[in-house]
C-alpha cells in the first residue's frame, strides 16, 4: 500500500468488516501493526469504533484514546 491510496482502500476495507481492522488487514494484504499504526495516524480509531458499535460487535477491551 502506498500513503496516497491508504485512506479510500482502508476505509472500504474497514466498512466492509465493520470496523475490525485484523480483518481489514488481511483482506488488503498487510500486517495488523501497520493497519492498526494507519488508523491512528489517519485519525480513522473513533469511525472504526463506531462501525464495530453500529454493527453490535463486542468492544476489543483496548482502552480508547481520547
Amino acid at each position: 500500500m502506498y500513503l496516497s491510496r491508504d485512506i479510500p482502500r482502508l476505509r472500504s476495507a474497514l466498512l466492509e468488516h465493520r470496523g475490525n481492522i485484523t480483518h481489514a488487514a488481511i483482506s488488503l494484504g498487510i500486517t495488523k501493526p501497520y493497519a492498526m499504526t494507519l488508523v491512528k495516524n489517519l485519525d480513522l480509531s473513533a469511525w472504526a469504533r463506531s462501525l464495530r458499535a453500529e454493527s453490535g460487535m463486542p468492544r476489543t477491551g483496548r482502552p480508547k484514546n481520547s
